[in-house]
C-alpha cells in the first residue's frame, strides 16, 4: 500500500516534470508532491497567483490541494494517500491544474 502512494508521487513528479508551466520544488521522497504553477508572464506576481488557483480549484469543486510555503515561495502541494488512485487519475488532477491556471492567466492578462 505504501508502495503504491510512492509510485502515485513519484508519476505526479514526472508528469510536472515534463510540463513547463509547472515547476517542481523537489523530488518527493514519500507521498508528498509540491510544486507550483509558473505564470508565462513575468509580471505576474507567482505567489498570490499559486494562492489564487488553488482557492479557485476548491471553490470551483475541482479539486482539493493543499498549500505550502517553501523559502517564501507559496507552492501547491499533493499528498497522495489513496493507493487506489490511478497514475491517470493523477494526471487528469495535473491537467486540471494546468486548465484553471491557463484560465486563470488569460484573465489577469485582460484585466
Amino acid at each position: 500500500m505504501i508502495d503504491a502512494t510512492i509510485d502515485l508521487a513519484s508519476h505526479a513528479a514526472e508528469f510536472i516534470r515534463k510540463n513547463a508551466e509547472l515547476g517542481l520544488i523537489h523530488t518527493p521522497t514519500l507521498s508528498c508532491v509540491v510544486f507550483r504553477y509558473q505564470p508565462a508572464n513575468p509580471a505576474i506576481e507567482s505567489n498570490s497567483f499559486n494562492a489564487t488557483l488553488r482557492q479557485r480549484l476548491f471553490e470551483r469543486g475541482l479539486a482539493v490541494i493543499g498549500r505550502t510555503m517553501v523559502r517564501g515561495r507559496q507552492c501547491l502541494k499533493l499528498t497522495c494517500m489513496n493507493p487506489a488512485v490511478s497514475k491517470q487519475e493523477i494526471e487528469e488532477l495535473l491537467e486540471l491544474v494546468l486548465d484553471q491556471g491557463h484560465r486563470l492567466e488569460q484573465e489577469v492578462r485582460t484585466a
